[in-house]
């Protein structure tokens, strides 16, 4: 039986489950679900948007995190509306004060829908509108999630190679502004609505099943570099400001020693990132980092059960 195969069985063993679990208590009338982030907040994937995986250029699609965890959510919540603002392309500076994106060339990379900011700006910016949203609906809101930060590391991989003075600097940049909007989230939504904040899944792995021996090299690193930025410093950012940390690491098994294989042979780490992102893909779909749709509902479920307290 392969990873994915087992993914999809798993993932309907979960979604059965949580089914069965009770309902919080809600207030009454319309209740928002708000989805921050980048590029994983708004479902990119390979297009065709109806078929992703067939062309190599990106889109947005209905098949993300934000989506599969509103679907699961709103048997739960009363009147949940989703509200999907993330931007495609999103740093963590970009998130605080709009501006260029980590492509250098814009605000938010198309095909992002049009958001309801400039991102031009601090006052424009997604995190200038999450304040706005946050405060406009208080009491209103059953919670967040956020993803942000992945796309400071993006740009580190150079000619098949881990640029380390890229990862530092982006780690550095990671740690400070992750405080800052952890912080302003906080107060914005109050002590009452539950944040959930995402860790980071180890794209760099599939480099071990397509790269050749110095993928495999790259892989390694990069699993050790994976562990380092999220224990020291994703976890403890969101922590600080009492956010909910949902382990995508850990669900993606990204710390699972690579001499550790699957019945097929290959590390099971790099199995999950395979299986579940376009990045072992063939070109011209591959390598590209994003999630399919089997690996948005691992992140979906995960952060579910984050909410949850599971």
């Amino acid at each position: 039986m392969s990873v994915r195969t087992v993914a999809v069985l798993l993932i309907g063993l979960g979604l059965a489950a949580l089914s069965a679990a009770p309902a919080g208590a809600a207030p009454k009338g319309k209740q928002y679900y708000l989805s921050l982030g980048d590029s994983l907040s708004v479902g990119i994937q390979p297009g065709p948007a109806d078929d992703p995986g067939h062309e190599p250029q990106i889109v947005q699609t209905d098949e993300g995190y934000s989506d599969q965890l509103y679907a699961i959510a709103k048997r739960h919540y009363r009147n949940l509306t989703l509200v999907k603002a993330g931007c495609s392309g999103a740093t963590t500076q970009n998130f605080l004060h709009g501006g260029v994106n980590v492509s250098g060339t814009g605000t938010c990379t198309p095909p992002s829908v049009p958001q309801p900011y400039a991102s031009t700006s601090t006052a424009t910016s997604q995190m200038a509108y999450a304040r706005r949203f946050l405060r406009k609906h208080r009491g209103r809101v059953a919670f967040v999630t956020i993803s942000i930060g992945n796309n400071d590391l993006d740009t580190c991989l150079v000619n098949g190679q881990l640029d380390v003075g890229c990862v530092e600097q982006g780690t550095k940049e990671i740690e400070r502004d992750l405080t800052v909007i952890g912080r302003a989230l906080r107060r914005a939504a109050g002590p009452g609505v539950p944040i959930v904040g995402t860790t980071f899944y180890d794209p760099y792995l599939g480099l071990y099943a397509t790269g050749g021996a110095s993928g495999q090299s790259i892989a390694a690193a990069s699993q050790t570099l994976a562990r380092s930025i999220n224990t020291k410093t994703v976890i403890p950012a969101w922590q600080a400001n009492g956010i909910k940390v949902a382990r995508i690491d850990e669900a993606f098994a990204t710390y699972t020693p690579l001499s550790r294989a699957n019945a097929d042979g290959v590390p099971v780490a790099v199995a999950n990132v395979c299986d579940w992102t376009w990045f072992c893909a063939p070109a011209p779909v591959g390598p590209n980092i994003h999630p399919n749709e089997v690996g948005y509902g691992v992140m979906a479920r995960t952060m579910w059960s984050t909410l949850r307290g599971r």
